[in-house]
């Protein structure tokens, strides 16, 4: 039975997986992370998502190997059912030697590569061979891929945004990814950007909680957090309807 995945990025918020097996999360946008990645690496392990995508958007304007390093420096550590994609949608002439480019860096960080995703046009006129094509068009398209980005409009219970058809089982789809093969390889000395739990801020009333994208703890206001923050980092801001939507007492 295929399977529908969804990816997102700021631009839908914190999003609360519920059910989904397989997500993709915007990472970076060639320039910085992305604003609500933390949050929603989290929530999408913590949802059980039994694979998770980090993508990052390359943009022209800058060194593709230097997009990448940002991009690995910024996931730390590759958890065991996460892989990566690199989103090539701008530039000229051929661009097959920047996406080899950002692989390398990622392969080389990782000891595995990423996959490639990129517009069924613009990808044909730069010879690009997309394992992730995007084609909003009623059939799927014949160029090989592995996934096929068919809608920016799906019903996804946090409102219309994109969704991808994989025409193959969950177990089938992990082999393409690398998850099923190839084990979690360390950054380095970063540690996993996936904490157990992550500080989080109420930006309307300003209370603190701890949370593991499921569950909340009310723990006080950021005047009571001097210890924790410098062990955890500065809370994370989400909004007040997601902190809400979450299991556990305390102010809201």
């Amino acid at each position: 039975m295929p399977l529908t995945i969804a990816d997102y990025s700021e631009f839908q918020g914190v999003v609360r997986p519920d059910g989904q097996q397989v997500v993709i999360v915007r990472a970076h946008n060639g320039w910085r992370p992305d604003n609500d990645f933390v949050a929603n690496r989290a929530a999408a392990h913590a949802a059980g998502c039994a694979a998770v995508g980090l993508y990052q958007y390359l943009v022209a304007g800058r060194d593709a190997a230097q997009q990448a390093a940002e991009l690995c420096d910024l996931i730390g550590t590759l958890a065991p059912n996460e892989w990566l994609i690199c989103d090539l949608e701008e530039g000229q002439g051929d661009e097959q030697p920047r996406w080899q480019a950002w692989d390398l860096v990622v392969v080389a960080r990782f000891g595995r590569p990423g996959w490639l995703y990129s517009g069924e046009a613009f990808a044909a006129a730069h010879d690009l061979h997309p394992d992730w094509d995007a084609a909003y068009q009623p059939g799927e398209p014949p160029q090989p891929h592995k996934l096929w980005q068919d809608t920016d409009a799906y019903p996804w219970p946090w409102g219309r945004s994109d969704a991808s058809v994989y025409d193959g089982s969950l177990a089938q789809f992990l082999v393409d990814t690398g998850i099923t093969t190839t084990p979690a390889t360390s950054a380095g000395l970063n540690p996993p950007e996936v904490p157990e739990v992550l500080l989080i801020r109420d930006p309307q009333s300003g209370a603190c909680y701890l949370t593991n994208g499921v569950a909340k703890t009310y723990i006080g206001d950021p005047a009571d957090l001097a210890a924790l923050t410098a062990k955890m980092g500065d809370p994370v801001e989400l909004t007040a309807g997601f902190i809400a939507s979450l299991q556990g007492a305390g102010p809201v």
